[in-house]
């Protein structure tokens, strides 16, 4: 399978959301990972992805979501649940549904895209080298209000133990190496 860039990652979207309609169905979804940062940050911005990470917020039967994904071509992938941190709640609530995607309508699909910042945590609230990568390379952190990550942060890591190894220690290097500072509010 070829990598995704922002154009293929809306026209699997569409594609979805006319197999929903043809099964009469409708469907919530969330999408995270590089898909997600893909419609944040665009092509230029941001590389190309191997599928679209995704989690069901809504649908009606297992069973149906099942014979739908069997229909697509395979770049989707079901994280079977929320990432861990930041938890479901916090997503939410920093986050936007959408129902329409520049000028693309969606007549029984709608996805939820966590807010800039959630990606940036949920990247450094990890242990993975790719992760830690995306935050040093890409335009992702200059488009956050660095405060409140912190904020999220700080929270986050209380519900942690033997953090060592997660990405948040590398907080202030990033932030060098990006050329950036949190303003002291």
């Amino acid at each position: 399978m070829e990598n995704l860039q922002l154009n293929d990652v809306i026209r699997e979207l569409i594609v979805l959301d006319l197999i929903c309609q043809d099964e009469k169905l409708n469907l919530n979804i969330a999408i995270f990972g590089g898909s997600s940062l893909l419609l944040h940050l665009g092509d230029d911005l941001f590389r190309s992805t191997r599928d679209i990470d995704y989690t069901v917020d809504a649908f009606s039967s297992g069973e149906k979501l099942e014979k739908i994904m069997d229909m697509m071509p395979g770049y989707f992938h079901n994280l079977g649940g929320h990432p861990e941190f930041p938890d479901k709640e916090l997503y939410k609530e920093h986050g936007i549904e959408y129902k329409e995607w520049e000028g693309i309508q969606f007549k029984n699909l709608k996805f939820f895209l966590p807010s800039i910042e959630m990606i940036a945590l949920s990247k450094l609230m990890s242990k993975r080298e790719k992760d830690l990568e995306d935050l040093k390379t890409t335009p992702m952190l200059n488009k956050c209000d660095l405060n409140k990550l912190k904020e999220f942060i700080d929270d986050c890591q209380t519900y942690l133990f033997n953090t060592v190894e997660y990405n948040f220690h590398e907080w202030d290097d990033i932030l060098k190496l990006r050329g950036l500072s949190q303003s002291l509010s």
